[in-house]
């Protein structure tokens, strides 16, 4: 076999379909297609577009290069490779597609039919007309029903169990409407999709009787074979399952525990027709007929090649057939069959074909249906378009078109309930239904109130959008609001959750009135504003809005870990999420950029939690560079970040994140003293150890969870905390228990400041410069603001551990050099070193200052370190961090124009949304690592507000 190829089509029904526990308006189709010797066998099955990737990466190589004449030889190897994968579901419909199209293409090769192929047993299968949707009223059912007896088709089913079994007498009265309009005749079948339970089923099939009811399928669900033998031992009814069977066991399971009376397999769901033949066998052996599924082209030639063929059903919209098809005669699955004409559509007529999409090949799907040809693409985007709401307990990374691709709920470290960011399922789109966009958007200025915008073809659409605050730890409500700006405005919705980053699916769906319920694993999920959505085969919901100019439509998702029953009222959460930032974030008119400042406080307010603490970053295993393994979870509180941006609000003034800073790290101070971990979880825990998660990783990345660095030692991180402390001190902010945990801090730099450390970066164990440096700013600090007894012990430690580090970290040039060990520059000193580790005219500022420009410096931006003798930008992207503190260190020595240089240059390297992550790829204009990092939001805040005050230094009304 020479190629594989797969591809992923959604195909539009006539009429919106439902059943007793799911609604769609198309189906997903993956349709493979091998190639050998210049003839091409087609596959293919109906489900999640995610099996199109199974095919190509797990399947293609365990079939090319291999004789395409053994295909169970293929069956077997691709079975076995799935095994880790969890065969059911999605890994069955994948070797289901592929197995189908090896033996199309066997057959295409000999030239045969695929019946002749396999050997028929009859010459012409029965058919049973299937539909008669929940949603249809009596006009489309009574329509679709004399469609087929019009075509002499004399067995029909309609869909029974609505709601879940909620609706007894709609399903009487729809069962006895079919009955008069198809005759005595006729046989009569239901199918209750699983929706009713054990007692009911009985009790149903009890009063359906009067109608001359002879089949019902799935009466409960098909996992229960106990209850299924319950209602096969009590009703007249034959009692039918099976089309949920993804491998051998199960259909043997099922038809061996005398719970059914008529078997029924899906060769696009089963595992293709080398398992279908052999179930088929089983049932024989058991006494049993077989029903085939769905997929009336494909079952016709396997259904004709066993003896114990009932019938197959054939699905409306589909062109339908003759009442008796004939077996094929032509090579392959997907010639046509062999019926004269077709039935009129219970819809309306297809409309001639738009631009940009074809239709699906006669040979596959029977007859042409409009589908649209562009393939699912599931690509992220590069960092810099993505904006972030966020309340502090979790955030949601928005794309620009209007999904939410990347949620954790109910806290930052918890699992994923959209995890396209990194290749995994479940979203939540609002976008225009016109692909043929541009788009844009803005934050509403100091809050992380989203504003996505679209200028289609014929106007202009946007979609407000924000996490409601105040938070709760174990509730997040999504808010979203969308507005026709000019032009009437066509906007679809689909919902997806999946929690434990996919793992967990939507169960349970189902609309209240004008709110949808559900489950996804432990969490309990609501949505109001789509009350017209309807559910896709596929268990997402899907809705479309048409709103006319100026007119505005809200939506609120609310995902929780407990039932919830109060209202969900936007405008109420809208007012109350207004009236929260707007006491959050200060107006900031005296620093250097007041808009850009008040951004930054909106960002640490979005990444704090209510508990104090502030994740490094809302995401996890976003590359700093392609495919070097560094890209690590960052949804934790380092007790370095937390400080800084307790440090920077402090050099602003007293504002409540500095009291909720000082509150975490004086919780942890005081749990853990000298043992103090650099990392936390927000709630104050250990995080947890790297493991992998079951994503495919942003490209370039990886897919990890946890961080290794919550065992390391970090001097700096205490040096940063007694800053911290000083600064609260300063505004007189800092309690008894703070000033105890001040003591304690100190108290372990004392005993620790000589240890080898991994330092700020997570390194090796060294003597590391910045760290003593960061404990010497610390302690001074802490003795001038916080007046004790033990403040001269302090001042003379601060003394000591600056002389020992001079003797051993000094280069001779005069410049501080990386390590003891290392004479290398490292832009981190430049920090500590304007914060007074030493003074402002101490030559080795000066000397630190010019090394770090000369080496690490490149186009403005600054690097950490230099890794060995690679090129500045090879290795890793400038550090957003670095920049500021440059800055920083150039206001310290009092050169100001310098000072606004670095920071002008590094505030440009954000996204369009104004978000920073950690690294800026100065090559390619593009941003590197998680987003958006916490501590670049908060050195820029600091050098706005410290550069604010400073005459001269700032044009009238800042920057």
């Amino acid at each position: 076999m020479e190629h594989l190829s797969v591809s992923v089509y959604r195909v539009p029904t006539d009429l919106p379909g439902g059943d007793a526990t799911l609604a769609w308006d198309a189906t997903t189709l993956v349709l493979v297609e091998v190639a050998a010797a210049g003839h091409t066998g087609l596959g293919w099955t109906y489900g999640s577009a995610a099996t199109a990737a199974v095919v190509r990466d797990e399947l293609s190589g365990l079939v090319t290069g291999h004789d395409p004449f053994d295909v169970p030889a293929a069956g077997d190897r691709m079975s076995r490779a799935v095994r880790n994968t969890g065969r059911p579901g999605i890994a069955a419909g994948a070797l289901s597609a592929v197995d189908t199209a090896l033996w199309d293409l066997k057959a295409r090769l000999l030239g045969l039919p695929l019946v002749g192929l396999l050997g028929a047993a009859r010459a012409e299968v029965a058919v049973y007309g299937s539909g008669g949707l929940t949603p249809y009223d009596d006009t489309q059912l009574e329509r679709q029903l004399r469609g087929w007896t019009e075509q002499g088709i004399d067995r029909v089913k309609i869909k029974v169990g609505e709601s879940w079994g909620r609706e007894e007498s709609r399903d009487l009265h729809r069962t006895r409407l079919t009955r008069e309009v198809v005759g005595d005749a006729a046989h009569l079948y239901v199918d209750a999709n699983g929706g009713y339970t054990r007692k009911q089923a009985v009790r149903m099939a009890g009063a359906m009787a009067d109608s001359g009811v002879t089949w019902l399928e799935e009466p409960v669900s098909s996992d229960d074979l106990a209850g299924l033998r319950v209602v096969r031992d009590a009703v007249a009814a034959d009692v039918a399952a099976g089309e949920y069977g993804y491998d051998l066991p199960y259909l043997t399971r099922m038809a061996a525990s005398g719970a059914v009376d008529c078997l029924q397999a899906d060769v696009t769901r089963c595992g293709g027709i080398t398992v279908w033949l052999r179930a088929a066998a089983v049932a024989e052996g058991l006494g049993l007929h077989l029903s085939d599924h769905c997929a009336p082209h494909l079952h016709a030639h396997v259904a004709a090649a066993v003896p114990n063929t009932r019938h197959l059903e054939w699905l409306v919209p589909r062109p339908r057939p003759h009442r008796e098809p004939a077996v094929p005669r032509h090579p392959g699955p997907g010639r046509r069959h062999r019926h004269p004409r077709r039935l009129r559509r219970a819809g309306p007529r297809p409309q001639p074909e738009p631009a940009g999409r074809r239709t699906l090949p006669h040979r596959m799907s029977g007859g042409p249906h409009l589908i649209d040809a562009r393939r699912t693409d599931n690509s992220p985007w590069v960092l810099r378009d993505y904006a972030l709401v966020a309340d502090g307990e979790r955030g949601a990374l928005v794309d620009p078109r209007g999904g939410i691709a990347w949620l954790c709920a109910p806290a930052w470290h918890s699992g994923a309930v959209f995890s396209g960011l990194l290749g995994g399922p479940g979203h939540y789109r609002v976008r225009p239904a016109d692909d043929w966009n541009v788009w844009g958007g803005y934050y509403e200025d100091g809050t992380l109130v989203r504003v996505s915008r679209w200028v289609t073809a014929d106007g202009i659409v946007s979609c407000r959008e924000a996490l409601a605050v105040p938070a709760e730890t174990e509730r997040v409500v999504l808010l979203r609001q969308v507005r026709a700006v000019r032009g009437e405005a066509l906007v679809d919705i689909g919902l997806d959750v999946r929690a434990e980053y996919g793992r967990r699916g939507m169960t349970g769906l189902r609309r209240e009135g004008g709110l949808w319920r559900a489950r996804s694993g432990a969490l309990h999920v609501r949505l109001t504003g789509a009350d017209r959505a309807r559910t896709g085969p596929d268990g997402e919901l899907r809705g479309r809005l048409r709103l006319s100019e100026g007119a505005h439509h809200d939506l609120v998702l609310e995902i929780a870990t407990e039932w919830q029953d109060a209202p969900l009222d936007p405008q109420d959460l809208w007012e109350a999420t207004e009236r929260w930032w707007k006491k959050a974030v200060p107006d900031c008119a005296d620093t250097a950029a007041p808009r850009d400042t008040r951004m930054a406080y909106a960002v640490l307010n979005g990444l704090t939690g209510s508990r104090g603490g502030m994740v490094a970053a809302a995401t996890t295993s976003l590359p700093e560079r392609a495919d070097t393994g560094r890209d690590y979870d960052y949804r934790y509180a380092w007790i370095r970040d937390q400080c800084y941006a307790g440090i920077a609000v402090a050099a602003h003034g007293p504002h409540p994140l500095l009291d909720r800073a000082v509150r975490f790290v004086t919780d942890r101070i005081l749990e853990d003293g000298a043992d103090l971990r650099p990392a936390y979880t927000v709630d104050g825990r250990p995080p947890p150890d790297e493991h992998p998660l079951p994503l495919t990783g942003y490209p370039g990345g990886s897919n990890r969870a946890g961080n290794r660095a919550g065992r390391q030692f970090q001097l700096d991180a205490f040096g940063e905390v007694l800053q911290l402390f000083a600064a609260a001190g300063r505004h007189g902010m800092l309690d008894g228990r703070s000033a105890e945990a001040a003591r304690l801090t100190a108290e372990a730099v004392a005993e620790r400041w000589a240890e080898p450390n991994a330092g700020l970066w997570e390194l090796d164990e060294r003597w590391w410069t910045h760290s003593r440096l960061c404990c010497v700013v610390g302690l001074r600090d802490l003795a001038r603001y916080i007046g004790t007894g033990a403040s001269a012990d302090w001042s003379r430690l601060a003394g000591h551990v600056l002389e020992a580090t001079r003797i051993r970290c000094l280069h001779p040039d005069g410049h501080w050099q990386r390590a003891a060990d290392d004479p290398g520059p490292e832009a981190a000193l430049l920090l500590p070193l304007a914060c007074g580790a030493v003074p402002p005219t101490d030559p080795s500022l000066r000397l630190t200052h010019a090394q770090v420009v000369r080496r690490l410096a490149k186009d403005g931006y600054v690097h950490r370190f230099r890794h060995g003798d690679e090129p500045l930008g090879d290795a890793e992207g400038a550090f957003l961090l670095c920049g500021f503190m440059a800055a920083l260190s150039a206001h310290a020595q009092g050169r100001e124009t310098e000072a606004s240089r670095w920071f002008e240059r590094t505030r440009s390297a954000c996204g369009p949304a104004g978000l920073f992550s950690e690294e800026y790829d100065v090559a390619q204009r593009q941003l590197r690592g998680n987003l958006p990092q916490g501590f670049v939001h908060a050195l820029l805040l600091e050098c706005s507000a410290r550069f604010g005050g400073t005459s001269g230094s700032v044009l009238p009304g800042g920057w």
